[in-house]
């Protein structure tokens, strides 16, 4: 097994294209999950919002039509 990590490491200080196709691959990836939690994370807190504040609740007309 420790002769294939150090194979792995060579091809990646090497810049081997394959390796680097892959842990370009690797980054997308997390970088797309990092976006996805975010953006779920935003979403729950609109709609706590929304639900705090709702925008469609009518409001008691309290002036005075005088």
């Amino acid at each position: 097994m420790q002769e294939m990590f150090n194979r792995i490491a060579s091809m990646v200080c090497e810049q081997n294209p394959y390796m680097t196709k892959i842990i370009d691959d690797i980054q997308t990836e997390k970088r797309e999950k990092q976006i996805k939690q975010v953006t779920r994370a935003d979403s729950e807190s609109i709609f706590e919002l929304i639900e705090t504040v709702n925008p469609f609740e009518t409001v008691e007309d309290t002036s005075d039509n005088e």
